[in-house]
């Protein structure tokens, strides 16, 4: 099965113009993500359904999917009492959207040990115990189960994950020099996975450009990370960069991550979005490069 994804954040016009330009397009999986509201939540919605159901588009709704009206960092590991809150504010919303908008997936980035550069960092054990938390109950309500004094999910088909960080070279050095080392955010590579597995059961999206980033911050072999992650996950995030930043490249065939995705055996059972920035036409020509490794 061949369950490609296109990101909203492939364009730079805000996320409803987007999602119009995808659909004229031809495309119908479309990811929502980044690229803001630019209205009112309840209008933006009401106008995605509106074009949900005049296109027959299916939506996955991805972390920052409507404008946080503060344009914070969310950041559930926080030790900011205020960018707790209103991240968890931001999360129990979004799982209700995803309900109204039968999105079967919903993600949320690993948490961070500093909201800001430079700053103070937070107390890393306190942060990743809130963390865990407070993905707990976000998988207890996205799965339908409740919980006390908790809104109950109104279907039970939209199932959780946490994506893996970037960790950006140039900001892991300065970090290291600001602060004498240890880990700046969570799960930027395989061992930090499993640390965080040892606490807390969570499905994984794999965002395969984040992890080529991170490993070469860490000068850790990212085809043998790959590797590591391979059969842990049926979700990623796909994209192409240079491994200092995350560029969000289309993954030309010639590619070292395409070769490697070629290589382990292609991406059969699994949902894939494309976050690509590029133009219409080439993201029709890139879509089908990535449909060949199905």
């Amino acid at each position: 099965m061949c369950n490609i994804y296109i990101s909203t954040g492939t364009f730079s016009e805000p996320t409803l113009e987007t999602v119009e330009r995808l659909a004229l397009g031809g495309f119908r999986n479309i990811e929502l993500s980044g690229g803001g509201s630019g209205k009112e939540l309840d209008s933006f919605i009401n106008t995605l359904l509106e074009m949900q159901q005049k296109y027959a588009l299916n939506f996955i709704c991805h972390n920052y999917f409507y404008s946080h009206p503060q344009k914070l960092v969310l950041n559930l590991a926080s030790g900011n009492d205020h960018i707790y809150q209103e991240s968890v504010k931001y999360y129990q919303k979004a799982i209700e959207l995803c309900d109204i908008l039968r999105s079967p997936k919903y993600a949320l980035h690993a948490g961070l040990f500093i909201d800001s550069f430079p700053g103070k960092p937070h107390e890393r054990v306190s942060s990743i115990n809130q963390f865990v938390s407070e993905v707990r109950r976000i998988i207890s309500v996205s799965s339908g189960s409740g919980g006390a004094g908790r809104s109950r999910a109104r279907i039970p088909d939209c199932k959780f994950y946490v994506e893996n960080n970037e960790l950006p070279s140039e900001f892991h050095r300065a970090f290291e020099q600001a602060y004498g080392g240890g880990p700046s955010m969570m799960l930027t590579n395989f061992h930090e996975y499993l640390e965080l597995r040892k606490i807390l059961d969570f499905n994984l999206l794999l965002d395969v450009g984040h992890l080529h980033v991170s490993t070469t911050a860490l000068d850790l072999d990212f085809e043998e990370e790959l590797n590591n992650f391979w059969n842990l996950t049926d979700y990623m995030h796909i994209s192409n960069n240079d491994g200092n930043t995350d560029q969000h490249l289309p993954l030309d065939p010639n590619s070292k991550i395409y070769s490697i995705l070629k290589n382990f055996g292609g991406l059969k059972n699994r949902t894939v979005t494309l976050e690509y920035k590029t133009d219409l036409n080439d993201l029709l020509c890139h879509y089908e490069n990535i449909k060949k490794l199905f």
